[in-house]
């Protein structure tokens, strides 16, 4: 894992930038606002990846199905063991969904709080 210190040269532009903005009379993004904006960056991302994942393991679950269906040698228990797997996925994959949503809510609720105390 990589630490930034203030020794770092991006680090140092970042601040120098900063302070040439402040001098010249330009405006600095809040902290708090450009990380709300990367967190509702990264739960675009994850939404749309989740959704991703979720249309192609539906795909297969009709692909399975459908074998299942015609395979004639399967037996009736075997069958039953792949449905019953199916649905254990599809639960760890909701409460997975749910657990990341509740974090990103609690994440935005964070900064758009520290948001509104800092106009103050």
């Amino acid at each position: 894992m990589q630490h930034f210190s203030l020794d770092n040269p991006l680090i140092q532009f970042i601040l120098a930038a900063a302070r040439q903005g402040n001098k010249s009379g330009g405006k600095i993004m809040d902290p708090a606002k450009m990380v709300k904006e990367m967190v509702d960056y990264y739960k675009s991302s994850f939404d749309n990846t989740y959704n991703t994942i979720v249309l192609m393991q539906d795909q297969m679950q009709k692909m399975y199905k459908m074998i299942l269906d015609q395979s004639t040698g399967f037996p009736e228990e075997g069958k039953k063991a792949i449905n019953e797997w199916t649905k254990a996925y599809k639960k760890g994959c909701e409460d997975f969904k749910s657990a990341i949503d509740d974090t990103f809510k609690r994440a935005d609720s964070y900064f758009t709080s520290t948001l509104q105390t800092s106009k103050k």
